[in-house]
Parts: structure tokens; sequence; C-alpha cells
């Protein structure tokens, strides 16, 4: 499915959906930059892997710091760009969250991942959990259409021969947080100049450079330095 089209989807589920408490976060968009609100309570929401995939991802009926990704071309990995799309919506105060990949059933070809990213939230979204649902590949798109069309999410039909299907492996994922946004760290992040990160003298913690209006002098001749909160805390 092309982007532009599964980000219309994604508005429609935010727009139609709302079923108590449990609802679509955002607008898919939002992902590109990393600027999702920060969740209050439990969410589902479809995001976009950075690599021409989307998968669905949610803490309903997840303890705290906890959530699951529904990936229907999973190889037991998460992008970067996944991982802290999550730690954006999360936004949470612990040194580090858990993410589990769910074994949810694989797409048979190379272009139904936001099709399913969309079955496995309406799962989420009418009680059912994803990891044991069966969806019929042959009427996937057909019942999409219908849910827009009806301006009503309900779940997708189950596959007659559950016996045929392929899923994934069950994974969980842990993944260490810093600064004062609360975000994972990769390798690329110091190569740039706005997450390059120092750590704490006092309070031993690591920051982005942009987060903290970090000084050059402290990554140029490696001074002492002290965060926001350790400053104000003296």
């Amino acid at each position: 499915m092309e982007k532009c089209s599964l980000m219309s989807l994604s508005m429609y589920l935010k727009t139609c959906c709302i079923i108590n408490f449990r609802y679509v976060k955002d607008y898919t968009l939002l992902g590109t930059t990393f600027q999702y609100s920060v969740s209050g309570g439990e969410f589902a929401q479809i995001i976009h892997t950075g690599q021409c995939h989307w998968v669905a991802v949610s803490n309903i009926g997840c303890r705290k710091g906890v959530v699951n990704v529904y990936d229907s071309l999973n190889y037991g990995t998460l992008t970067t760009y996944t991982v802290k799309q999550i730690g954006t919506i999360l936004h949470e105060e612990d040194p580090e969250i858990i993410l589990n990949i769910k074994p949810v059933q694989q797409q048979n070809n190379g272009t139904d991942c936001g099709v399913f990213a969309i079955a496995f939230v309406a799962s989420l979204l009418n009680g059912q959990d994803p990891s044991t649902a069966s969806y019929n590949n042959n009427q996937l798109r057909t019942h999409l259409l219908w849910c827009i069309k009806n301006g009503h999410l309900s779940p997708f039909p189950q596959a007659p021969d559950q016996t045929r299907l392929k899923r994934c492996k069950g994974k969980r994922v842990i993944t260490e947080l810093f600064c004062s946004c609360r975000m994972p760290w990769d390798k690329q992040d110091g190569k740039r100049r706005a997450t390059q990160m120092a750590c704490c003298d006092k309070c031993e913690e690591w920051f982005h450079r942009s987060c903290e209006n970090i000084p050059d002098r402290v990554f140029k001749k490696m001074s002492q330095w002290k965060c926001s909160k350790c400053v104000h805390a003296s």
C-alpha cells in the first residue's frame, strides 16, 4: 500500500474508531519527526519503520513501560526508527522499556503490510489478541474498503484454514533510554551534532547536546558539566 494512502487511512482510524479509552494515538505523519504526543494511558498506533514497511504498536493490556509490536513481516529485529517512535509516544521515566515482538500472522506478499497493521489495530480495538488471530488474506482489502465506506472498524475476516498460516517468532527486546527526552540512542546519533551526548558529572546520566544546550567545550576539552536538573538542585 502506498505511503500516502495509509496516512489517509490512519487519519480515518483516528477520527472514526474511538472505543472507550483504547484508540489510535496520532497521525502516522508525526512519526517522521518523532512528534507523536505522549501517551497518557493505553494506545494503539500504526507507524512506519523507515524501510518501506508499516507495523502496529500498542500497550493495551501491558504493564507500565511495555509495548507490543505487531509486525506482519518480521525477522526478529526492530529498526531504530521504530524504537525511537515508540520512545516518543511513551516518554518513559524508567531507565528502559520492553518491546515485545508478538508472534502474529505473516503476510504472503510484499504489499500487504499496511493492511495487516490496520487489521492488528482493529483486533485490539475490538478486544481481540492479534497474536491469536488468523486473517483471511483474500478478504483483507475488501473488508478494509467496507470499513471505510461504513465508518466502522470491525474485526477482519478469519482464515478458513489456519494451519497453513505462517507466524513470526515472539521476541523480547529491552531498550535503554537516555536524556530528559527519554529516547533510545544509536551509533548514528553520535555522528549528528544535535544528538551527541555528554554525561553529567553529578548524576552520571547521559544527555543530548540539543536537549540540554551543552556547550562545545564539554565535547572538545572533556571539561566538567552538570545537567540542568542537578544545577537547579545545587
